[in-house]
């Protein structure tokens, strides 16, 4: 019993067309895991970029902070070297101005002295 080659084709192009449906449902499989695996890298990286963003605002913040003590560190040094000059100039002001003073009064002098300063 012989079928009509018409029947044939038609079995034949309905196994074709499953054959083709399974392989498009199999790639479809393939794409949607693809899918999903990116989906999960990328939303592992995402979390890795706000822990990155995270750190990143840490150390900013301290190293922030670390600059605001240098600075303030820098500043305590500066005051204290400023005020040991002005205690070092203030002695050496009063020093130069007891020498013009003894310079000044010609009685604080010995005689001879005030003959070799005046030309006698």
């Amino acid at each position: 019993m012989s079928l009509p080659d018409e029947i044939k084709q038609a079995r034949w192009t309905l196994q074709e067309q499953q054959r083709l449906l399974s392989e498009a449902q199999a790639e479809a499989a393939r794409t949607v895991s693809k899918a999903g695996e990116r989906a999960l890298t990328m939303i592992g990286q995402h979390d890795l970029v706000k822990r990155a963003e995270k750190q990143a605002e840490a150390v900013l913040k301290d190293a922030g902070l670390r600059a605001e003590e240098t600075r303030r560190a820098a500043d305590r040094y500066a005051w204290e070297v400023m005020q040991n000059l002005e205690t070092q100039l203030l002695r050496t002001v009063a020093t130069v101005k007891k020498g013009v003073e003894a310079l000044r009064t010609p009685a604080a002098r010995p005689a001879k002295e005030v003959e070799v300063v005046s030309g006698r």
